[in-house]
């Protein structure tokens, strides 16, 4: 969300630049051809923005709508790749990397057990990647996030079923681990949503602008704007 809205801001203020400076001085259509392309690029950059917002905003909605998945029987019925949120608790099966963590994050890592064992009502699974982010832990005095042992998670991510695991249990691929409970996650993640709104009427209406002011200028200069 945040680089949706540096994005956003740089194409603004270059685009207001390119019309304050540039365009005022054009005099030839050649002049404001090299313009038009400059404006239509940005406008490109001002739709693929609006367009990630769009997306960040049906994972959103997926993820807070759903009801969390809370046992192996629900996920069995799962096909291998589809997109899971699942509500579990760290494992007591977990191996301690600092102190009592079972997982932290530091000023320059994530730090986690491979695999990462979650408790379900009637079993586990298994995080198999490194690489997922860690959102609402808690954080110590030094300012290390954290998980420690039975924390509650919401995990969202991906089935793997045909990768092999340990004891034969379900292997997931994260995305996210929210520690909290599914109905704080899924509070946040509406709204987030609200934002997501927002962030592609900003968009869109920037492209309008666009479209509407310096695009149009530099067409009529291409075609012979009268001094």
């Amino acid at each position: 969300m945040i680089l949706n809205l540096f994005l956003i801001a740089f194409c603004v203020f270059l685009s207001w630049l390119l019309y304050r400076f540039p365009l005022k001085k054009a005099k030839t259509p050649d002049d404001f051809r090299k313009l038009l392309l400059f404006f239509g690029v940005l406008l490109i950059f001002v739709l693929f923005n609006g367009l990630l917002a769009f997306f960040g905003l049906g994972g959103l909605k997926n993820a807070s709508s759903n009801a969390a998945i809370t046992d192996i029987t629900q996920l069995s019925a799962i096909e291998n790749g589809d997109g899971v949120v699942i509500s579990g608790t760290l494992s007591d099966e977990n191996d301690f990397l600092n102190g009592d963590y079972i997982a932290y994050i530091d000023e320059s890592n994530l730090w986690t057990p491979k695999p990462l064992i979650i408790d379900l009502l009637d079993g586990s699974i298994e995080i198999s990647n490194d690489t997922y982010q860690g959102t609402n832990w808690p954080v110590d005095a030094r300012g290390i996030s954290y998980l420690p042992i039975y924390q509650p998670v919401i995990v969202v991510g991906y089935v793997e079923k045909n990768l092999a695991s340990l004891n034969n249990t379900h292997s997931i691929r994260a995305d996210i681990i929210y520690a909290g409970s599914f109905e704080d996650f899924a509070a946040r993640a509406k709204g987030k949503s609200i934002l997501a709104y927002a962030m592609i009427l900003a968009n869109f209406f920037v492209a309008f602008m666009i479209v509407l002011i310096p695009i149009r200028e530099c067409i009529k200069g291409i075609k012979g704007r009268p001094d």
